[in-house]
C-alpha cells in the first residue's frame, strides 16, 4: 500500500486500502492523487507533449489511445497564455497539420494521355471477346502476385514461442524446461495428426479439463510417446498454462500448412491454365515479379502464336477496364508507343542568357 501522512484519519486509510485491493484484483492502477499529499512539481508543457508523443502506440483496452491523449493535452492548455515559443512549438505543429489542406491528386484522363483515346466512343469499338480474355488474364496476373506476396511473408519461426516462455517464467520454470525442448516432443507427429489434434483441443475444450482428466485427454489427442516426463508442465494450467499444448500444436500446424502452400504454389485446386502458366518456375526465380511478367507475356503471345493477342489491343483493353497499372508493368514499351507526346508538360524553360555588348 502507498505511504501516507500520519495525520490522515482512519476513513481515508480505509478508502486507500479498498482502492489498492480493487487495483490488485482488476490490474487497473487507481488515481490516488486526491488522497496523497506529496505533490510533484508540474512538468513543462513541452516535456508533457514529448512524453505523450514518444509513448508506445500499444495501449490496454481501458486506456485512451495515443491520439486521444494528444487531443486532450492540446485542449487542456490555454495556449494564448503561453509566452515561450519553445513551449508553443507543439501547438504550432498541431495547428499546421489540421489547417493545411491535403493535396488531392487526380489521374490524367485517357483522352489526355493516349493516342487511341482521341477517337470518340473508342471503348465501344473494342472486341468483346478480346476484352473478356484480357480481363481474365489481368485477374490471373493479380492473383499470382498476391499469392507470391503471401508466401514471401510467411514467418519462418514459431511465433508462439514467446507466449510459452512467458508462462514458464511466471511459474518459475524457465530454467527447468526449454521451449525448444517442449516443441521437440511433438515434432514426429504427422501433419494429419497435428491438424486433428488442433481441432480436438477445441472440440474437447482442453482449457476447461479437470486436473484428474488432463493426462488421459492429452495422450488421446496427441498420441505421442515420451510425454511422461513432461506431464507436470503440460498439464499445469497455472498462469494460462493450458496454452502451452495449444500453442505448440497450432505452430506446428501452421508450419505444415505453410510448407504445403510453398510446395503446391503453382498447383492448387481451381487454378486456371493461365494462372498455372504464370506461376511456372516461380520457386527458383530470383525476382518473382519479373518471372510472373515474363510468363504473362507468354500467355498473351505464346511462342506458337496460337490465340495470341496484339499488344496494342491488350493495352487498349487494360485501359478500358481501368487497369493501367497492369499495362505499365507488363507492356511498358507498348504503352510508351501509344502515349501522346507530353514532353511540353515537363519541359523546363532555360533562363535566357544575357547578351553582352562590347562598345568601342
Amino acid at each position: 500500500m502507498r505511504k501516507v501522512h500520519y495525520n490522515q484519519d482512519v476513513e481515508t486509510l480505509a478508502i486507500l486500502t479498498g482502492l489498492e485491493i480493487d487495483s490488485a484484483k482488476s490490474g487497473i492502477k487507481p488515481d490516488l492523487s486526491e488522497y496523497i499529499e506529496n505533490k510533484r512539481a508540474r512538468r513543462s508543457i513541452f516535456l508533457r507533449y514529448k512524453t505523450i508523443a514518444e509513448s508506445d502506440e500499444a495501449h490496454k483496452w481501458y486506456e485512451p489511445t495515443k491520439n486521444a491523449r494528444l487531443k486532450k493535452f492540446f485542449d487542456s492548455v490555454d495556449w494564448n497564455s503561453v509566452s515561450s515559443n519553445i513551449e508553443k512549438l507543439p501547438y504550432f505543429a498541431y495547428m499546421l497539420e489540421h489547417t493545411t489542406e491535403k493535396v488531392k491528386t487526380s489521374p490524367v484522363s485517357d483522352e489526355s494521355l493516349f493516342v487511341f483515346a482521341q477517337s470518340p466512343n473508342w471503348k465501344e469499338r473494342l472486341d468483346k471477346t478480346t476484352l473478356d480474355r484480357v480481363a481474365s488474364i489481368i485477374r490471373d496476373y493479380e492473383t499470382a502476385l498476391q499469392r507470391i506476396r503471401y508466401v514471401n511473408h510467411i514467418p519462418s519461426e514459431m511465433k508462439r514461442k514467446g507466449d510459452i516462455y512467458r508462462i514458464l517464467y511466471a511459474r518459475g520454470q524457465e530454467n527447468d524446461y526449454s521451449v525448444d525442448e517442449l516443441y521437440s516432443l511433438f515434432e514426429n507427429m504427422s501433419p494429419q495428426k497435428v491438424r486433428k489434434a488442433r481441432h480436438g483441443l477445441e472440440d474437447t475444450r482442453w482449457h476447461l479439463t479437470p486436473p484428474e482428466e488432463r493426462q488421459h485427454l492429452l495422450y488421446g489427442l496427441t498420441d505421442v510417446m515420451g510425454l511422461s516426463d513432461y506431464l507436470d508442465v503440460l498439464c499445469d494450467f497455472r498462469h494460462g498454462g493450458y496454452r502451452i499444448v495449444g500453442d505448440i500444436i497450432c505452430d506446428l500446424d501452421d508450419m505444415h500448412r505453410n510448407k504445403g502452400i510453398k510446395t503446391n504454389i503453382a498447383k492448387q485446386k481451381g487454378d486456371s491454365k493461365d494462372l498455372q502458366k504464370m506461376l511456372m518456375g516461380i520457386e527458383n526465380a530470383d525476382d518473382y515479379k519479373t518471372q510472373i511478367i515474363r510468363n504473362c507475356i507468354n500467355v498473351i503471345c505464346p511462342p506458337s502464336r496460337r490465340g495470341a493477342i496484339e499488344f496494342d489491343e491488350v493495352v487498349k483493353c487494360a485501359v478500358a477496364l481501368g487497369k493501367r497499372q497492369f499495362a505499365l508493368e507488363v507492356l511498358p514499351a507498348t504503352v510508351l508507343d501509344l502515349t501522346l507526346d507530353r514532353s511540353h508538360v515537363f519541359k523546363v524553360e532555360e533562363p535566357k542568357k544575357k547578351k553582352w555588348r562590347f562598345w568601342k
